[in-house]
C-alpha cells in the first residue's frame, strides 16, 4: 500500500543552503509541522582574497542536528528530499570521504590570472567553441563545478584519491544512504559543462577543456529515490533504518516549486543573499545574458540572476553602521535595518530622481562591472532616497531580464511570486517589486520554500500526491 493512504505519513525537505540549513515535515495536506534551522557555520577563515570554502564535515553535523530536531517532532516519515546551494564542488574519495573543502558558488579562483594577460575563466572558455557552450543553458562562472575543476585539475590541485566530485547537497543525500553521490539534471545543469538538450554531461566540452570526465557523478532523475537510510544515519538521527532517501535537486528549481501554486502563469521572484528571476518554458530555449535550467517533468525555467540581491540592502546597512563607528556611535544593525525599511518606505518612488545600480559582486557576464549612485543633486542624495533607490536597483536589475526575454519566449504571466528573506522582510521591496512588474505580488505562507519545494518532490517520489501540479496546489500565501 502506498504511504499516500496512510494520512499521518510526512516527507521531509532538508535545505543545505549557503548561510543557513533547513529542515520542514510536510504531511499530505501540505501544511508543514515542523521546521528546524541551523546557521551553516562551516564557512573556513583565513583563505586568500577572492576564495570562498566551507568545512563539509561541519555542513553534515549541522544537517544531523536538523534531522535529530525534526525527528523529535514527527514521526513515520516517508521519505527525505533534498536541495542545497548550486554551482560549488566537493571532492571525495571511493568512500564518500571529503577530500577538503567545499569549494562555494561564491569563490573567485578561476578569476586570478592564467597568464597572457588571461584569467583562467577566459581560458577555459577559449577552449570551447561557442556553438558548444549554447546547449548548456549558461555559460561558465567562477565557482561554477565545472570551472572549478578545470582550475584545480589545470593547477594539479585536483586531490589524490578523489573519486567523484559533488554538489554538497549530492554528497549530504550519498551520506545519508552510505554510497558515493549522483546528482540530477537540475544541478548538473548548473556545473556549466551539461548538455540540457541531451540531458548528459558535455562530452565535446569536457574532451576540449581535458576534464577528467571519470570523476563527473552519474546523472539521475530528480526526485528519483537513490537509496534508504544506513543504520547509523538511524542510529544519530532517531530516523527509521531504511526510510528512502531521494534524489536532491536544485536550490533554485526546489524554490519554484515550493512557492508556485500555478507554475505556467507564475514570475519566481526570489532575494536572499543572491537575487534571481524565473519562470518556466515548455522546452529548451537559449536568451542571451539569462540562463537555461533543467525543471522536473522536462520542462525548463528561464533564469537571470543577480550576484548581489539581498546582499545589496545588507551592504548598505553595513556602510550605516561603518559610518556611526567613526563618530563613537555604537550601532545596532537590527535597529539600523528597521530604520533604513521606514526611510525607504517614506521616500516617493524614483528617489528624487536618484538611482542605484547595485552590481556590487558584477554580473555573471562580467563581474568586474561595479556599483554606482546616478543622479546625484545638491538636495537628494539623504538616507531615505539612498535606502529608496538601493531596493529600486535590486529590483530593477531583475525585472530587466523579464523585460528583454518575457515577450521573446511567449511568456504570459498574471502573478509574480516572491520567495526568501529578503523580500518577506521588507514590504517596501514587495511593492517596488509590484509596481516595476506590474502584476500583484503574493509571498508563500511559509517561510522555507527551498526545503517545503523538496519535501513536495519527494512526496511525488513516495506517492502522496500524483504529480508535482497536484503536489503545488497546498501551497498557500500571505504573510
Amino acid at each position: 500500500m502506498k504511504l499516500a493512504m496512510n494520512t499521518s505519513a510526512v516527507v521531509l525537505g532538508l535545505d543545505i543552503g549557503t548561510t543557513t540549513i533547513c529542515g520542514v515535515a510536510v504531511n499530505p495536506a501540505g501544511e508543514m509541522v515542523a521546521s528546524v534551522e541551523r546557521p551553516n557555520d562551516s564557512v573556513v577563515p583565513d583563505l586568500p582574497a577572492g576564495r570562498a570554502e566551507q568545512d563539509p564535515l561541519r555542513i553534515r553535523e549541522r544537517v544531523l542536528e536538523v534531522l535529530r530536531g525534526l525527528t523529535a517532532r514527527v514521526q513515520n516519515v516517508a521519505a527525505i528530499g533534498l536541495t542545497g546551494q548550486m554551482h560549488g564542488m566537493l571532492c571525495v574519495d571511493a568512500a564518500g570521504r571529503p577530500l577538503g573543502n567545499l569549494i562555494t558558488w561564491q569563490d573567485g579562483r578561476c578569476l586570478e590570472s592564467a597568464g597572457g594577460g588571461r584569467n583562467w575563466l577566459d581560458s577555459m572558455r577559449a577552449r570551447v567553441p561557442e556553438t558548444a557552450w549554447a546547449s548548456c543553458g549558461c555559460r561558465p562562472a567562477s565557482g561554477f563545478m565545472g570551472s572549478t575543476l578545470y582550475w584545480l585539475y589545470r593547477n594539479g590541485e585536483l586531490p589524490a584519491g578523489t573519486a567523484r566530485v559533488s554538489f554538497v547537497h549530492d554528497w549530504i543525500a550519498g551520506a545519508l544512504v552510505g554510497q558515493l553521490p549522483v546528482t540530477d539534471p537540475s544541478d548538473a545543469g548548473s556545473a556549466g559543462i551539461f548538455d540540457l538538450t541531451r540531458l548528459e554531461w558535455h562530452e565535446e566540452i569536457v574532451r576540449a577543456l581535458a576534464l577528467p570526465g571519470r570523476f563527473l557523478p552519474p546523472v539521475r532523475p530528480s526526485g528519483e529515490i537513490i537509496g534508504h537510510l544506513s543504520s547509523s544515519v538511524a542510529t544519530a538521527t532517531g530516523l527509521k533504518q531504511g526510510t528512502p532517501v531521494c534524489n536532491a535537486i536544485g536550490d533554485n528549481q526546489a524554490s519554484l516549486l515550493g512557492s508556485c501554486a500555478q507554475i505556467e502563469q507564475t514570475i519566481l521572484v526570489n532575494i536572499g543573499t543572491g537575487g534571481q528571476i524565473s519562470w518556466a518554458v515548455p522546452e529548451f530555449v537559449s536568451v542571451p545574458g539569462m540562463e537555461t535550467r533543467y525543471l522536473p517533468q522536462n520542462r525548463y525555467l528561464l533564469v537571470g540572476a543577480s550576484l548581489c540581491g539581498g546582499r545589496a540592502f545588507a551592504w548598505l546597512n553595513e556602510v550605516v553602521q561603518n559610518w556611526l563607528r567613526e563618530f563613537g556611535v555604537t550601532p545596532d544593525p537590527e535597529a539600523i535595518y528597521t530604520k533604513l525599511c521606514a526611510l525607504a518606505a517614506s521616500a516617493r518612488g524614483g528617489a528624487d530622481g536618484l538611482t542605484a545600480r547595485t552590481l556590487l559582486a558584477g554580473t555573471r557576464a562580467d563581474p568586474h562591472l561595479r556599483a554606482s549612485f546616478e543622479g546625484i543633486s545638491l538636495d537628494n542624495f539623504t538616507l531615505a532616497n539612498v535606502s529608496r533607490a538601493v531596493l529600486e536597483g535590486m529590483a530593477q536589475e531583475l525585472a530587466a531580464f523579464h523585460d528583454f526575454a518575457g515577450g521573446a519566449v511567449g511568456a504570459r504571466h498574471d502573478t509574480v511570486v516572491a520567495s526568501g528573506n529578503a523580500v518577506r522582510k521588507n514590504a517596501v521591496l514587495r511593492e517596488i517589486i509590484s509596481a516595476r512588474l506590474k502584476r500583484p505580488v503574493r509571498v508563500p505562507r511559509h517561510r522555507e520554500e527551498s526545503s517545503y519545494g523538496a519535501a513536495l518532490l519527494a512526496g511525488v517520489s513516495e506517492g502522496l500526491w500524483p504529480d508535482l501540479d497536484h503536489a503545488g496546489r497546498n501551497i498557500q500565501y500571505g504573510l
